[in-house]
């Protein structure tokens, strides 16, 4: 087999979903609110899609939601407090909170946004705006909703609920507009059927394929809504049920009405109005699931691959996790393998696309962004393809210590034991001390503590959720998960970045504890903090792995400029190694001598003796 390799990105191309996530539920403010909560019940859910509720388009194009500020002038501003907006806040986990509802332990796949809705006229601001400025890449709405989609690509739809200011032509100009940068639309229709079927037509003429779904009120002013009535340019159809009027619709009301629905009118699943405050949100995903399946929680690992059918990432993307995927795997998920366009990929992942199917014939391994793979030399007809981390080789199977740059600590188990608490401590010459970095089928690292034999992970409680800043690390038994999954990503300086695939954020310590020892080791978001960077340290003798009694003492430990050693031997050949494993002074000495170390730079040293009894390895620290 013969492997070319580019450090570009692949594509392949993309096609219409065509498995249906099948029980939905729109997702109103009590998210944000509630986040501690509600993201863990969400994703425990059942329900396989959520609509985010709502990005309200103002009069002079800025996105907000209940008066906080979402994207203003071209930049996504959420995590920031804009002032002039009184009810402004800043949603510091906004981003970390949506990308966890499709990652890890979840049973949602899929998640879009809603503008519009009873008493919102976010419409006719679009309407406004689409007649005066167009919607070119210089119109406030194209660069809002890329700032938007620049920061939670995963969210693949825009759910049209207009219910005043209906204007199709201009509003359907903004929605293939919407396509251009990545997002697919769906409709929510309760009235006004011809403006619906104008609306859909001129998107899907201009766009084939841009709308995917019908999302039917049958509820409030749409409660007499029959989905036999509502067949619109052949969108699949979703039949629909009010929880905020009627909390207490029971499970059998609920999967009669979905069953009838799915016999005589054709749905292929439903949703719901709405989650906006705490409910028994499995109760009302398991009737609609028992009719039309799904809503397993699963880990759904993390994306970090998006494929394209159409250069420059001009359409919505198709989603993959880590893994490999024969031909007939990638259909499913709605690639037409005969329109390889363009492909973005994480940092440290790269995609092998095979000429044949079952990862077989010539192969391309491709590492970096591409708008355009037509321009990649050598390119084939893609028939499967793998998506695997870029992790170095020349570290799997290998034992190090894990060694803090910044304070010279090591990642070790608090107690030299099973126990889970981790901390950054001084190395000492136990196998606690050390780490394997084993390569799994995707080439992701799980680092084994060579002690405990337990692995890294993020701690995995219910508010932490494996994605948020200052999330913990322990150690714990290997199920697999995409918490226990790592890349090491090496730097200029020799150090490496530790990134958790859960979260794709870096192994760190908090900003004010960096330098303190018995310290816990956090998610940082930031590669730029001083102590994601992290020194793999090999063993520099059988001797670091195994206790033993020792006959050699030294003073101090913390050293600024000699070392004093005392031992029963006459005379003793010793060497100073650095965390590097670099042989740093080599000399012989007698009983009670001193070795001059002050040309050393500060950090974490091991004195290796060579004695009648054996070789012994004592650290200290050069100040």
């Amino acid at each position: 087999m013969q492997i070319k390799k580019y450090c570009v990105t692949v594509i392949l191309s993309l096609l219409t979903i065509s498995l249906l996530a099948d029980s939905g539920i729109y997702i109103c403010g009590h998210f944000r609110r509630d986040r501690t909560r509600t993201v863990t019940a969400l994703k425990a859910s059942g329900f396989t899609f959520g609509i985010i509720f709502n990005v309200h388009v103002e009069a002079d194009g800025t996105l907000t939601t209940d008066g906080e500020v979402i994207c203003k002038d071209g930049q996504y501003v959420f995590d920031q407090i804009i002032a002039g907006y009184n009810s402004d806040k800043a949603q510091v986990n906004y981003v970390d909170d949506v990308n966890s509802l499709l990652s890890g332990n979840t049973s949602i796949q899929r998640l879009e946004y809603c503008i519009g809705g009873w008493g919102n006229h976010a419409y006719q601001n679009i309407t406004n705006l689409v007649n005066a400025q167009g919607t070119g890449t210089s119109s406030i709405l194209y660069r809002n909703f890329k700032a938007l989609k620049d920061a939670i690509p995963a969210v693949i739809a825009v759910n049209n609920d207009i219910e005043h200011d209906y204007e199709a032509n201009s509003q359907a100009r903004f929605h293939i507009m919407l396509y251009d940068l990545g997002f697919k639309t769906t409709i929510a229709p309760y009235t006004n059927k011809s403006y619906w079927e104008s609306f859909v037509r001129q998107v899907e003429i201009a766009r084939p394929g841009a709308v995917d779904r019908n999302y039917l009120q049958c509820y409030g002013g749409g409660s007499g809504n029959n989905p036999a009535n509502w067949k619109i340019e052949n969108l699949p159809i979703y039949g629909s049920r009010d929880i905020e009027a009627n909390p207490n619709l029971s499970h059998e009301e609920i999967k009669n009405t979905m069953t009838n629905w799915k016999n005589n009118a054709g749905i292929v699943g439903g949703f719901y109005w709405n989650y906006n405050y705490d409910r028994d949100l499995k109760r009302f995903s398991a009737p609609i699931n028992e009719v039309f399946g799904g809503g397993e929680v699963i880990d759904r690992s993390r994306i970090v691959a998006m494929l394209y059918p159409v250069t420059d990432y001009k359409v919505p993307q198709v989603n993959f996790v880590p893994g490999s995927y024969t031909k007939a795997q990638i259909q499913s998920k709605g690639l037409d393998l005969t329109k390889f366009a363009a492909v973005k990929l994480e940092e440290g992942f790269q995609i092998v696309v095979y000429q044949q199917d079952n990862f077989e014939g010539d192969s391309l391994i491709i590492t970096t962004n591409t708008p355009d793979i037509s321009k990649l030399s050598g390119i084939f007809a893609v028939n499967s393809l793998r998506v695997l981390a870029n992790n170095p080789e020349d570290l799997v199977g290998k034992d190090f210590m894990i060694q803090n740059k910044q304070s010279g600590f090591v990642i070790k188990p608090s107690r030299n034991g099973p126990a889970p608490t981790l901390y950054q401590m001084t190395a000492d010459s136990t196998n606690f001390s050390l780490w394997t970095f084993e390569s799994d089928e995707n080439r992701l690292f799980k680092i084994v503590n060579k002690g405990s034999k337990k692995v890294l992970q993020v701690v995995n409680s219910q508010f932490a959720d494996y994605m948020h800043d200052g999330a913990g690390f322990e150690q714990a038994n290997d199920e697999g998960k995409s918490n226990q999954r790592f890349l090491a990503l090496p730097q200029q300086d020799g150090s490496y970045k530790l990134i958790v695939l859960s979260s794709l954020k870096y192994v760190g310590i908090e900003e004010s504890k960096q330098m303190r020892e018995k310290v816990g080791l956090v998610q940082r978001q930031s590669a730029k903090a001083a102590s994601t960077d992290w020194l793999l340290v090999a063993a520099v003798s059988s001797n670091v792995h195994t206790p033993m009694q020792k006959d050699i003492q030294i003073y101090p430990h913390l050293v600024e400029n000699k070392i004093h050693i005392a031992c029963p031997y006459d005379c003793l050949n010793i060497k100073i190694i650095d965390m590097q494993a670099n042989v740093r002074i080599e000399q012989q000495i007698s009983n009670n001598s001193s070795i001059d170390v002050s040309m050393l730079s500060p950090g974490l040293y091991f004195l290796q003796c060579y004695t009648p009894k054996g070789d012994e390895v004592i650290k200290f620290i050069k100040k």
